[in-house]
């Protein structure tokens, strides 16, 4: 699939920065099998039909979860 990964490591107070851009679907959820983020307004300022395709390239939730799970909160 059309998945591009760019990261930025080691940033101002040690923070990372990834950015996924997934070119093969449209506003939807990246691996999202049960097709509830493809439902889109049908009103006059709807999507295009091409806003509806889930891209298959990639599982989002396992790429936040991957992300997230290995960096902490900084204690306050």
């Amino acid at each position: 699939g059309d998945v591009r990964r760019v990261q930025w490591p080691m940033c101002r107070g040690g923070r990372d920065v990834v950015h996924l851009r997934v070119g093969d679907g449209g506003h939807t959820w990246p691996g999202d099998a049960t097709g509830a983020s493809a439902v889109v307004d049908r009103g006059p300022a709807a999507a295009s039909d091409a806003a509806e395709v889930t891209s298959y390239s990639l599982d989002a939730t396992t790429e936040v979860w991957a992300f997230v799970s290995a960096h902490r909160l900084a204690p306050r």
